[in-house]
């Protein structure tokens, strides 16, 4: 009878100790995030009686924002192009507790603050954001045109 002969062959690994530590290297870049949601505004001047100004708001506008960030931001607001003669487009945004609301803002292609003083290392949502369309009744002419309103998130 013949018997056969198996060899398991293991392969050897050499260790040096029980325990072994690795370095893992990190980063967290700046977060600073605005979010505007709700429906298009739609502003209408539509009953304007000469010399008289006529205004039309909108709401139902929200924004929430986020930053990482240690210092204080701020939140300012730019039209691409500036309104015409005898319009203005004013901005307001409710602050939180925490921060500062500038009030009722007339926009331009010049950046403008609307809410100052917002706390590093925050987040909040929800704010309420109020578009005015004001027109002086004698000066402004016909017509159907749009802005746009670019919101930015920036240190104070």
């Amino acid at each position: 009878m013949k018997r056969l002969l198996f060899l398991i062959f293991l392969p050897l690994v050499a260790y040096s100790a029980d325990n072994d530590t690795i370095t893992v290297s990190m980063q967290i870049d700046p977060i600073n995030l605005i979010e505007i949601t709700g429906p298009t505004p739609s502003l209408l001047i539509d009953n304007a009686i000469g010399g008289e100004p006529e205004i039309d708001t909108f709401t139902g506008v929200t924004y929430g924002y986020l930053s990482n960030e240690s210092t204080l931001k701020q939140i300012t607001a730019s039209l691409d192009l500036d309104m015409p003669t005898g319009l203005r487009l004013k901005v307001e945004m409710v602050a939180a507790t925490s921060a500062t609301s500038t009030g009722n803002v007339e926009l331009s292609s010049t950046a403008s603050a609307l809410v100052t003083s917002i706390p590093a290392q925050t987040t909040d949502s929800n704010l309420a954001i109020t578009y005015t369309l004001e027109a002086d009744g004698d000066t402004a002419s016909p017509a159907s045109f749009q802005r746009v309103v670019t919101y930015t998130l920036t240190d104070n």
